[in-house]
């Protein structure tokens, strides 16, 4: 049975993957290992069993007893270095599987696997190539792993011709073509990756005569537009992206390259078109889809039109978690120094993810350079429950408290607040400041007079 590996990408070249693998049920008969004592039988069986319960340390005891009586036989070393990896031991379990592999010939595919699981824990991600390497040669299943090593080893390209073999053998696959997106992207924004598809009238030949002989090939489109985008040739690189669309209609790296150009052309119907179909598909990251309603705020604020369609481009916009964009169209209008509606959009951010700190403290903020302290002492004492240790929170509701001149209130939540200040000098003026004027406001002239000491200290 094949080892199955989930791998996991993070937003930098250099994050790593992890392998997960599922608990082997593999048995092994008294015939698979020859001639041997009674003693190792029994040590050797119970090695499995203690295995199996988890107990990989005593699994550990008794298979070098194992060793002792029959240094060189496989399963002992291979046992040992399956134990050795559930421990985390990785050098130990390397040392056991190479042993196993100079042992053994029938069961090599195994020994690999395993050996290939700890070059990826320990992140060894040139010697899990060579592992799988080899493995793919035995069982070409283990094809579909090697796009993602070659991403991590920033083998860009020959990740892309993995991928583009297995979706011509295989038909295209989400996960794999959210890796091509990625690599796309870094090629994109690394300018060393960049420059054999960027400079030289001999690429732009080279691609052209790839998409003649496979004018399916995405690849080839997809470094022709960014070579195009590269010379600021505007013209081929939307009339390429064009021919990119009609092979491939719904893909949403046409679109991409599509949506800018009926922008600044003014078509906006059709950039409506296109930016539904990148807000809709799987071949488009978050980061690149970001950037896309990024671009169509940018617009609105030159045509009235756009403006008007906010909400409708909002309900096209495809996303696991919308408060982020109910987020930036708040941050988007406080800069264009419209409070109100920014705090709708904070308002409808929040009513989608009500724990978000950033969210609750930037509308509380607002609240009361609005004047709605009432608000901001509600939603702030809300908020307490979920960030009880978070002294802005405490801030916000000591000064809509003040505001409100509810005095007693707002001591009690500044002097909790203030203990969670840690060296930041202005958020405890903040502090003394609110205090002076809540003691003062109770009629608590000592306790004003002591905070208004430490302020002017500070000062």
């Amino acid at each position: 049975m094949l080892t199955r590996f989930l791998f996991t990408l993070f937003m930098m070249a250099s994050v790593p993957v992890f392998a997960q693998f599922e608990e082997e049920t593999e048995v092994v008969g008294e015939d698979d290992l020859g001639d041997v004592s009674d003693e190792f039988q029994e040590a050797f069986f119970d090695a499995l069993s203690q295995k199996a319960i988890r107990n990989y340390d005593k699994a550990v005891v008794l298979l070098k007893q194992c060793e002792k009586l029959e240094p060189r036989l496989a399963s002992v070393h291979f046992e040992l270095g399956k134990n050795y990896l559930l421990l985390k031991k990785y050098d130990q379990a390397e040392t056991s599987l190479l042993e196993a592999l100079d042992l053994s010939s029938d069961r090599d595919e195994w020994i690999l696997d395993t050996l290939y699981e700890v070059y990826l824990e320990k992140r060894d991600y040139r010697k899990s190539l060579e592992v799988l390497e080899q493995l793919v040669t035995i069982n070409s299943n283990y094809r579909e792993y090697l796009p993602q090593l070659y991403f991590n080893l920033q083998e860009y390209d020959n990740a892309l011709d993995v991928i583009q073999s297995l979706d011509d053998a295989l038909g295209t696959d989400a996960n794999r073509t959210r890796l091509k997106q990625r690599i796309y992207n870094f090629k994109k924004r690394d300018e060393n990756a960049t420059v054999s598809y960027t400079t030289g009238d001999a690429d732009e030949k080279q691609l052209l005569e790839k998409l003649s002989k496979n004018p399916k090939s995405e690849r080839a489109y997809i470094e022709l537009i960014y070579l195009y985008s590269q010379k600021n040739n505007k013209n081929a690189a939307f009339a390429t992206a064009k021919q990119f669309e009609s092979k491939f209609p719904n893909n949403g790296l046409a679109h991409m390259a599509l949506y800018k150009h009926y922008l600044d052309a003014g078509e906006y119907d059709n950039a409506l078109k296109s930016m539904n179909v990148v807000f809709q598909t799987d071949d488009v990251d978050d980061q690149s889809k970001f950037k896309v309603f990024n671009d169509f705020l940018a617009y609105s604020t030159t045509n009235q039109r756009a403006a008007s369609d906010l909400d409708r481009v909002i309900s096209m916009y495809s996303v696991k978690d919308p408060s982020v964009i109910y987020t930036r169209l708040a941050d988007f209008y406080l800069e264009r120094k419209e409070p109100a509606k920014a705090l709708t959009y904070y308002e409808r951010g929040l009513a989608d993810n009500p724990n978000s700190y950033k969210l609750i403290t930037s509308y509380g903020l607002l609240l009361i350079d609005a004047m709605e302290y009432q608000k901001a002492a509600d939603t702030s004492v809300r908020a307490l429950d979920v960030y009880p240790s978070q002294p802005l929170v405490y801030l916000i509701a000591g000064v809509s408290n003040n505001k409100l001149q509810n005095w007693d209130d707002a001591i009690l939540y500044l002097e909790s607040g203030i203990d969670y200040v840690l060296d930041d000098t202005q958020m405890t003026r903040d502090f003394l400041i609110q205090l002076v004027a809540a003691h003062t406001g109770a009629g608590n002239t000592r306790d004003a007079s002591k905070f208004q000491q430490q302020l002017d200290k500070l000062n």
